[in-house]
């Protein structure tokens, strides 16, 4: 937000020097340090939006894993083994679904 800030000052201040003191190098010189700061802003904003993206994805593996794993402890407390098979099938049939789902949802976010 700072770099953004920077940027747009140096940018109002490029306007004002030419106008006032009519230098050109003075108004050069701005201009070009207000373009480096919008390039320096617009990068950080980018890494910030990808390293949040990276956290969301990180959060919701975690909480696959998390109701995975309570599914298979009680699954593991079902004494019939034919049922406790059907049971890990259904839990890895939705664990599936869920992703295909993941999978569909990123490829259209991607294609935006």
């Amino acid at each position: 937000m700072f770099a953004s800030i920077l940027a747009l000052s140096l940018l109002i201040a490029t306007v004002v020097l030419t106008v006032l003191w009519e230098e050109l190098e003075i108004a050069v010189m701005a201009a070009i340090s207000a373009v480096l700061a919008n390039f320096v802003a617009i990068t950080l904003f980018w890494v910030y939006r990808k390293c949040a993206e990276q956290l969301n994805r990180y959060h919701n593996t975690l909480h696959t894993i998390e109701v995975l794993l309570a599914g298979a402890k009680v699954i593991d407390e079902i004494t019939d083994e034919l049922e406790r098979d059907k049971a890990y099938t259904k839990i890895l049939d939705r664990l599936f679904d869920v992703q295909a789902i993941k999978a569909q949802n990123e490829t259209k976010t991607k294609g935006k």
